[in-house]
């Protein structure tokens, strides 16, 4: 049988969504807030989101309760969004459990109330989700909301990691590495930030570049380690512009290439890297991979002072007693 087209499938939920099909509206909120089968509107996303959730479909009501909670279309309602994650979650669905168990933790629409987050996340990790037992595990690693305990947060984050959640594999992965609450075991730290980036996180591809670039658990391969930062960058980690610039501008695993190393900055910069504006600001007072600026230099040198950059307050003072 031949596949539906994305347009096909949008004109079928449609249709079916206006004979009252639950279902249907949602699958339409989804095309018209992912742009599938049709233009992306986020004011028609919401308005079907909301007709399948006053059906009492429990991922509708997670889905708007996320759009009250950003503003994304409306006015920002967290009061409201947290009606809607709790009506979800009392409809079955954990993402919302953990997401209401984190308005409480954080006072979003509710008053903060750190003792009940944690009971909402242990409903959700003793209901199989990864994101609870993380959550769990790193409450009691901290000692917010309950007693710290060590112990049971590492028993938290292993079942998290157990069911795939890439940010206890993180966590755990740097306890391996550095020796602490666990025995120091640098290739088992590897392993575990490898295994993070191959579920797509950012943050595992990032690590998992700097064991290749410095050998930590793992033969020292700077080519792969410019690979995982690539795949790093195209994840959201943001720090890894700032490696990719070293890289291109040292000839770490790739040609030394200035030009290339100045953009990497710049991406950095733009998405407010304070390391990535410090070096940006560099390039454009030296002519480093892209054209001198004093003026862009100082923005950059600014920018990166408040972001709390150490070497952009010298730089900045340097630069303004050269200039003026």
């Amino acid at each position: 049988m031949e596949e539906k087209s994305p347009q096909e499938l949008f004109e079928e939920y449609r249709a079916t969504a206006f004979r009252g099909d639950a279902q249907a509206q949602l699958r339409l909120a989804e095309c018209y807030e992912r742009g599938y089968g049709t233009p992306t509107d986020s004011g028609k996303a919401m308005l079907w989101y909301s007709f399948a959730a006053e059906q009492g479909l429990a991922e509708a009501q997670y889905q708007l309760a996320w759009i009250y909670l950003r503003g994304l279309g409306t006015k920002s309602d967290a009061a409201e969004s947290v009606r809607l994650f709790r009506l979800a979650a009392d409809g079955g669905d954990l993402r919302a459990l953990c997401a209401l168990a984190g308005c409480y933790f954080r006072g979003t629409g509710t008053e903060k109330d750190p003792a009940k987050a944690v009971q909402l996340y242990a409903r959700a990790a003793q209901a199989g989700s990864a994101e609870g037992e993380y959550r769990l595990g790193t409450l009691y690693l901290r000692g917010e909301g309950v007693p710290q305990d060590t112990e049971t947060a590492l028993q938290w984050l292993q079942k998290a990691a157990d069911h795939y959640s890439a940010d206890a594999m993180c966590l755990l992965a740097d306890m391996y590495e550095q020796g602490k609450n666990l025995p120091q075991d640098t290739e088992k730290a590897f392993q575990l930030f490898r295994s993070a980036s191959m579920l797509h996180s950012g943050e595992g591809a990032l690590r998992e570049g700097r064991c290749y670039e410095e050998g930590i658990g793992t033969k020292r391969s700077p080519a792969d380690a410019v690979e995982c930062y690539r795949t790093a960058s195209s994840l959201g980690a943001t720090e890894a512009y700032y490696h990719l610039g070293r890289c291109f501008a040292e000839g770490i695993g790739i040609d030394v290439n200035p030009p290339l190393a100045a953009v990497q900055w710049r991406h950095g910069a733009r998405l407010g890297h304070a390391p990535c504006l410090y070096m940006a600001g560099h390039c454009y007072e030296t002519g480093f991979g892209t054209a001198a600026d004093p003026e862009r230099a100082l923005m950059c040198y600014v920018q990166a002072a408040h972001g709390g950059e150490p070497r952009a307050a010298e730089a900045l003072k340097r630069l303004k007693a050269k200039l003026m």
